[in-house]
């Protein structure tokens, strides 16, 4: 009977301690589900904008499982862009950041304004971590923030490998390209773009 006794104070002391070690394993382990991964997310490496925000521009944001994860921060950083002006409408604090939050299916769609030339590029990013660099062009070509006749004649004086008129992203710059600037005169920073969806990227402060 003693001996018993003693075993089952024995099994009442190692079911606690196990549930101990148990929790303190399961702490130990990362945990990595909603938790943007680069590796898994995706952006286009061809951005095209334009002063009334005419081009969508997807990010698509994906965990460790390529899960997607919503409610996260998007975010596009055009200082390292130089030459690329933005409309107020994009970036109305001028500090050269648009933020977006992704949706369900961890997805944002921006709608960039804005005009310039730059060799530069834009950081596409969410949590802190890159996912891709973009290479960014604009129908207005001469960065005065509206499309007009200049930025078709100075469209006509590209190269033909320049990147910052090929608006199709076919790595080609030619009369192609130039059929989409020219169906875009007349645009400004004020103009309403026809879109599938309006216009909505969100400004904040990223975090």
């Amino acid at each position: 009977m003693f001996a018993k006794d003693q075993a089952d104070n024995r099994g009442m002391r190692v079911r606690p301690l196990l549930g101990v070690v148990a929790l303190l394993v399961a702490s130990t382990i990362p945990a990595h589900a909603g938790v943007p991964d680069p590796r898994n997310s995706t952006a286009d490496t061809c951005m095209v904008i334009s002063p009334a925000g005419a081009f969508p521009y997807k990010v698509t944001v994906k965990d460790e499982a390529a899960a997607p994860v919503a409610g996260v921060q998007v975010v596009l950083d055009f200082t390292p862009a130089t030459g690329m002006n933005l409309c107020d409408q994009s970036d109305p604090n001028h500090d050269r950041r648009i933020v977006g939050t992704t949706d369900l299916n961890g997805t944002f769609t921006f709608y960039v304004r804005g005009g310039g030339q730059s060799t530069g590029y834009v950081v596409v990013s969410a949590f802190a971590q890159t996912i891709v660099l973009a290479h960014v062009r604009s129908l207005d070509l001469n960065g005065d923030l509206a499309v007009t006749a200049a930025d078709v004649s100075a469209h006509q004086a590209l190269p033909a490998n320049s990147l910052a008129g090929d608006y199709n992203c076919d790595g080609v710059t030619d009369a192609a390209d130039r059929a989409i600037l020219s169906a875009e005169v007349g645009q400004d920073c004020n103009t309403t773009p026809v879109l599938d969806s309006t216009w909505g990227a969100l400004k904040a402060s990223y975090r």
